[in-house]
């Protein structure tokens, strides 16, 4: 009888993984005919095309023939919402897109602002740079004619919440933004942090030149080439013992409580009292996403736990980083939705938290990955 059940729930899984393997495929292929469509629709005559930033109901179109480019937005049925009148638009992030637009044809020139996923221009154009927003502000840049530059931010509705003033900035992570203004007498940057009322919390420094935005109350900061972490009150928590990676570079930072960090070429997780949790034995790591961490050692990558055991055994030559060079496609290196993208010798596919192929390596080409990565989110035209 446990036998009958065994055979009758493997074959229900085998049908119902071969139907959603159907439905990818068939999903893949509307993908590809619709942008095709697209791009006879619009661009017959040739030219560089592509879609990309596919938002839940808006698209970045781009399109280069000759020396011009143009960007601008496609709806989800290919419609344009603006006109190709923008030199770049970057992706939404909490509703609103950073543009560029060069009035006069200068270079040097260019203005910034935001439009909505309307494509209406919803903070003007004015700016001499500005970031994406994050945790509701974005930095602003205003450029006198002597070319001095000061940075400050801006909400949503375009008021200027903490007016330029500052030589060097970031944005804002665990309601911190690292900020730097020039000492006049040394000639020196300072570095500190404020708060979202622009009140500094972390008093101006050169010590904190080397250092990462806060991650879960904690920001990596490298002291002698050493690398160690404060609190959200700038007090040292973990001390300097660690190796910097690339001399000056914080790469490292906490996620679901545990850091990577380095020492001798050999990577490990320590928690946020500087405890060893993970022994350094590795040739690299990534951060833990959805309880599990990439692990790579001799040549493979497989995947851990918070107790440091290897759950998904060390097989896969790469995870989320397909190709190489400038068209390398790059995806979070870990599990997202469930979910996790790697690669071997037969090609890209994806495994689930035990390690079950959910979409079988091989059964697309590399060239696929992108839209295979997109159906997968939610984010093609076709879903």
């Amino acid at each position: 009888m446990k036998k009958t059940i065994a055979l009758i729930l493997t074959l229900y899984f085998t049908v119902t993984a071969f139907a959603q393997n159907i439905d990818l495929k068939t999903k893949l292929q509307k993908q590809k005919e619709f942008e095709e469509s697209i791009k006879q629709k619009y661009y017959p005559k040739g030219g560089i095309y592509y879609v990309w930033d596919k938002a839940n109901t808006v698209n970045v179109f781009y399109n280069q023939v000759g020396a011009t480019e143009q960007l601008g937005l496609i709806d989800k049925t290919g419609k344009f919402i603006t006109s190709l009148r923008y030199n770049r638009v970057w992706g939404f992030l909490e509703g609103l897109a950073k543009v560029e637009d060069k009035t006069d044809g200068v270079v040097g020139h260019e203005k910034y602002g935001f439009i909505d996923e309307t494509g209406k221009v919803v903070i003007p154009l004015k700016y001499n740079d500005c970031s994406s927003f994050c945790e509701g502000l974005a930095w602003v840049m205003v450029q006198n004619e002597y070319g001095t530059r000061k940075y400050g931010f801006i909400d949503k509705s375009g008021n200027e919440v903490i007016a330029p003033q500052y030589d060097w900035i970031s944005d804002f992570s665990n309601g911190l933004a690292k900020i730097g203004k020039l000492n006049t007498i040394t000639d020196n940057m300072q570095y500190g942090f404020i708060n979202k009322a622009g009140q500094i919390v972390i008093s101006l420094n050169e010590m904190y030149k080397h250092s990462e935005n806060f991650h879960e109350g904690y920001c990596s900061i490298i002291i002698n080439n050493k690398l160690g972490f404060i609190n959200n009150t700038g007090n040292l928590v973990v001390n300097p013992i660690y190796d910097a990676i690339w001399g000056d570079i914080c790469f490292t930072n906490f996620s679901e409580g545990l850091a990577a960090v380095v020492k001798d070429d050999k990577w490990g997780f320590i928690d946020n009292t500087g405890k060893i949790i993970i022994p350094l034995i590795y040739v690299e790591t990534k951060a833990f996403h959805e309880g599990l961490a990439a692990v790579y050692k001799d040549g493979k990558c497989g995947f851990i736990d918070k107790t440091g055991k290897v759950v998904i055994p060390l097989k896969y030559d790469e995870i989320g980083n397909i190709g190489g060079g400038e068209g390398a496609f790059q995806v979070l290196p870990g599990f997202q939705n469930g979910l996790a993208m790697v690669r071997n010798e037969k090609g890209v596919g994806y495994i689930d938290k035990t390690g079950k192929e959910i979409i079988p390596i091989g059964m697309f080409d590399f060239g696929d990955a992108v839209d295979v990565h997109d159906i997968l989110l939610g984010k093609a035209f076709h879903h």
